[in-house]
């Protein structure tokens, strides 16, 4: 019954529209031509609306980030600069290469983004970093400006101002420029320059075009053509200054009469135009008499049959599409919205989202690749699927190679901190490995298939094989040689590749990689740059260092002459370090060196020669073998001379322990008496004092003032004393350690021998 009643309303509904659309038809007819032009207003009033609207937004977004640039302390930093950037402004550019690729990539509407620094005559921009004429000769250098006119532009004064140029490809480019803040008011140090994508902005005037037949300019200021779609202002006559914003009737000789519609824009000088021949208008009215003809006729007929299949269906398709965005968005429409206008705002949101939602996406992508090709490399393969992480090693045979710049010591200059000093070397050495992985990437995707990552200070790269013959291994030198003269000559830097074996299949990844860690142990004892796995892993162990040589060594640094035991070491480093060596021997060589260095200082006297081999052991993995040698020669020289010195002073010192002894005796009743205050009494150190007692006397010197304070104590106990008497008056501070000291030297505790008393 309700349905019925549904269908009722809308038949009676139908059936008086369609008598007030026959009664008003002889009168709308008449209207035509006025409604035609009146909506031929609203639209290019809308269309203009819409190009003002769009472009306004994309202006008002590059004068921000114009804006930004401008007042940037990293801009204003290099702006300040004069002459050739150094080294230390290498990461400074980096960075703001990336933060100009990133604005120029994320709008559509902007073509490049460089900034000029007039002080040193670089451009840095989102094409990289190059000097003013390179960039001119790069994109601009066949056009009607000169090199020495877009210099002379860009040292002038600026805000906001714009200049059209001639592309070296053919073509035109609009350039937005603004002096950076700060720069002088005659010749500013760096100058912000934006430049607009052309075919963008006429891409943005065809998109809002409704019909082909019309036209549609921009001005500036200057009457010139900022962009046009169709014919151009100058054919039209058209001048700015006698244009005014609305719709304007005028008389073309070779189009006839025409529609001009006005817009001024909000952000810029400009106004946008539209031109709409009247021969359009014409032809509308003619299209509409036959439709309205049809329509009467064919209305009455289908109107019915329509009205019902539409009722029976409940068809509404924009109600379904605003009821599914009112169930799943957050905005309602309210009363006396446009259904279009609101649809089109859910559109745009709908969009806007997803558009973040893909860059959000292809950043954990590339995180998620990262993490796996860490896994791949620093892991036995545990055979996932890696094109899920679009990692593509497909061939059977891989190899790893580990690059990293010469690590430089961290140090101070004159004036500069040292955790200064250290942080730029940080940002060198990551500019560093950032150049290292460019380079080598753009060398081998010639050849081969590459995937590279970053592994804390080092840059991680696997190489995919057809097999793993010689030809490749060989092209894969070559690329190598080829990176350490790119480095070396062009930025400067000594590059460090560590070349593992090649391995079959994705598990001998990890293997590869484990070998070429292995390797950086041969950076310095071979004093090379690049060191390969085929070239050490035949090296053959030899190791010749005989017992009755050690023995020589030993015996001439126990009587302090150390050109022989120089002799004998040289012998025995020129016996075993000539030729490719193993680390392993390397490493038992040094530690056999230095034990023997421990011995003859031991049988010498010296009992400081492991403070002397210390440097060494803390050093010789990181410096080359000729490096250590001379450690080795230097520490045995000073171990010499201290026993030299040693037995100099022994003559002076046979008196020296009657003299502690007596010191002793006068005083081992006092607690504060021990080593250190005897020893500065006669003005010795503590080891030295100790030392030369105990060679003298052959005993220790704190069992001597121990024995004198106990043997007292014995008596004090003897003469009927108690414990805590006998230890006061006796030297010891606390009964507790007077106990355990008596009862190690006598056997019994000083309780047990007052009862036996």
């Amino acid at each position: 019954m309700k349905k019925s009643k549904v269908y009722l309303r809308l038949f009676l509904s139908y059936v008086a529209l369609a008598l007030g659309i026959l009664c008003m038809t002889t009168l709308v007819y008449g209207y035509t031509v006025k409604v035609i032009q009146n909506q031929t207003d609203r639209l290019n009033e809308n269309l203009l609306e819409s190009v003002k609207k769009e472009l306004d937004q994309e202006f008002e977004n590059i004068q921000k980030v114009e804006s930004r640039l401008a007042v940037d302390a990293g801009v204003q930093k290099l702006a300040r600069v004069r002459g050739k950037f150094d080294a230390k402004y290498q990461l400074d550019l980096y960075y703001l290469y990336k933060d100009l690729y990133s604005i120029t990539s994320s709008e559509a509407l902007i073509d490049d983004v460089f900034i000029c620094f007039n002080r040193s005559g670089k451009i840095s921009s989102s094409q990289g970093n190059m000097s003013e004429q390179m960039y001119y000769d790069l994109y601009y250098k066949e056009g009607l400006h000169t090199f020495e006119q877009l210099q002379a532009y860009m040292r002038k004064p600026h805000f906001q101002e714009s200049l059209f140029f001639e592309r070296a490809a053919g073509g035109e480019a609009m350039f937005l420029t603004t002096s950076v803040v700060g720069s002088g008011l005659e010749e500013p140090t760096a100058t912000v320059c934006i430049v607009i994508n052309m075919e963008r902005l006429k891409e943005l005037l065809e998109k809002n075009c409704w019909n082909e037949g019309m036209d549609t300019i921009i001005l500036d200021e200057n009457s010139d053509i900022v962009g046009a779609r169709g014919r151009t202002a100058e054919e039209y006559g058209l001048d700015y200054q006698k244009l005014t914003e609305g719709n304007h009737l005028k008389y073309m000789a070779d189009s006839g009469q025409t529609m001009i519609s006005v817009v001024d824009s909000n952000r810029m000088d400009w106004k946008y135009v539209t031109v709409t021949p009247a021969s359009l208008i014409e032809q509308d009215v003619k299209h509409v008499r036959k439709i309205y003809l049809l329509c009467t006729a064919g209305s009455v007929v289908m109107g019915f049959a329509i009205a019902y299949i539409f009722a029976k269906r409940s068809y509404n398709p924009i109600r379904r599409i605003m009821d599914t965005f009112q169930q799943h968005g957050s905005e309602v429409m309210g009363e006396g919205d446009n259904e279009y206008q609101w649809l089109n705002r859910q559109v745009e949101q709908v969009l806007q989202k997803h558009g973040e939602a893909k860059q959000l996406l292809h950043s954990y992508q590339k995180q998620l690749k990262n993490y796996y090709m860490m896994k791949l490399v620093q892991e036995v393969y545990d055979g996932r699927n890696l094109e899920v992480y679009q990692i593509r090693l497909k061939l059977p045979y891989n190899m790893v190679l580990l690059l990293y710049p010469r690590p430089k010591e961290e140090g101070t200059g004159a004036g500069i901190p040292a955790d200064s000093a250290g942080a730029d070397i940080q940002k060198e050495t990551a500019l560093q490995r950032f150049v290292i992985q460019n380079i080598f990437e753009e060398l081998c995707l010639n050849y081969f298939n590459l995937e590279l990552v970053e592994l804390g200070e080092k840059v991680a790269a696997v190489i995919n094989l057809p097999d793993g013959s010689e030809q490749y291994q060989d092209l894969v030198k070559e690329q190598v040689e080829k990176l350490q003269q790119m480095t070396e000559e062009t930025f400067g830097f000594t590059s460090i590749v560590l070349e593992g074996p090649v391995c079959e299949g994705l598990q001998g990844i990890h293997e590869s990689y484990r070998q070429a860690v292995l390797l950086e142990e041969y950076v310095h004892l071979l004093d090379d740059t690049v060191i390969r796995y085929e070239d050490v892993r035949n090296i053959q162990p030899q190791y010749d260092y005989p017992a009755d040589v050690e023995e020589r060594i030993v015996n001439a640094i126990q009587v302090g002459d150390s050109r022989q035991a120089g002799i004998f070491m040289n012998e025995v480093f020129r016996k075993n370090l000539s030729g490719k060596v193993s680390v392993d021997i390397y490493r038992c060589l040094v530690y056999d060196m230095m034990g023997t260095l421990l011995k003859g200082a031991s049988q010498g006297g010296c009992s400081d020669a492991a403070e002397y081999l210390e440097l060494v052991n803390r050093a010789f993995m990181n410096a080359s073998t000729a490096e250590v040698e001379k450690m080795l020669c230097q520490c045995m020289e000073q171990i010499c001379a201290e026993i030299l010195r040693l037995r100099s002073e022994a003559v002076q010192d046979d008196s020296l322990s009657r003299e502690i002894e007596r010191y002793i005796r006068e005083n081992f009743r006092d607690p504060d008496l021990n080593i250190a205050i005897t020893s500065q009494h006669f003005d010795k150190t503590p080891s030295y004092l100790s030392s030369i007692y105990k060679k003298q006397t052959g005993g220790s010197l704190l069992d001597f003032i121990n024995t004198l304070r106990i043997d007292y104590a014995e008596e004090l106990l003897l003469s009927g004393s108690s414990v805590v008497e006998a230890a006061e008056q006796s030297g010891f501070r606390d009964s507790g350690g007077f106990i355990r000291i008596f009862k190690k030297k006598k056997g019994i505790t000083p309780g047990q021998m007052k009862k036996k008393v």
